[in-house]
């Protein structure tokens, strides 16, 4: 998984609405030597209250330039309040507790 600096915050998991801003970033960040790979909604919120539950942000489409400028915050949200959204616009319910 991707994850980009917040400075004194830690870190947030970088997470893309549409292929094309991916493939940028990838390009960017890595020269296009990243893999990419699409997931559902449920997905990625199972990852962010099982393997991932150590991340404590969600950075959303972050720009190359805001990490250049160490500005990336301004597009991330907690990984709580992240996936509790992500469940809600989805339609999914919590079946059992998330350790979030």
């Amino acid at each position: 998984m991707l994850t980009v600096d917040l400075d004194d915050l830690g870190e947030a998991l970088a997470v893309f609405g549409f292929e094309e801003e991916a493939e940028m970033f990838s390009l960017w960040a890595s020269g296009g030597a990243w893999r990419l790979k699409g997931t559902t909604a449920e997905e990625l919120a199972e990852m962010l209250s099982g393997p991932y539950a150590t991340v404590r942000f969600v950075a959303l489409d972050p720009l190359p330039e805001l990490i250049s400028w160490g500005m990336v915050g301004l597009v991330s949200l907690r990984r709580e309040r992240f996936v509790d959204r992500l469940l809600e616009e989805s339609g999914l319910e919590k079946s059992e507790p998330l350790a979030l």
